[in-house]
């Protein structure tokens, strides 16, 4: 379980992460993230809090990653815009 925080970026309270590979893995320092609300890219801290990351952080992400947080952020765009 993750502490309930703000999106650095919309302010949208977030309370839970969705692992892609495998639901029962909590999240750790350092893995990455996306906010449903506004497809900020983010982090998590030493105390799971979250921060956003910096464009160069996400330039140095593998490139695998990199490339499904791209997607899931162009999902959630267009799901604002049928809305």
């Amino acid at each position: 379980m993750i502490p309930e925080r703000n999106c650095p970026s919309c302010s949208k309270k977030l309370d839970a992460a969705s692992n892609l590979e495998n639901e029962n893995i909590q999240p750790k320092s350092g893995d990455v993230s996306i906010c449903l609300y506004c497809a900020s890219f983010l982090t998590f801290t030493e105390d799971l809090s979250i921060r956003l990351l910096t464009t160069e952080e996400v330039a140095d992400l593998e490139d695998n990653i990199r490339i499904v947080l791209l997607k899931m952020r162009r999902i959630i765009e267009l799901r604002q815009q049928a809305d």
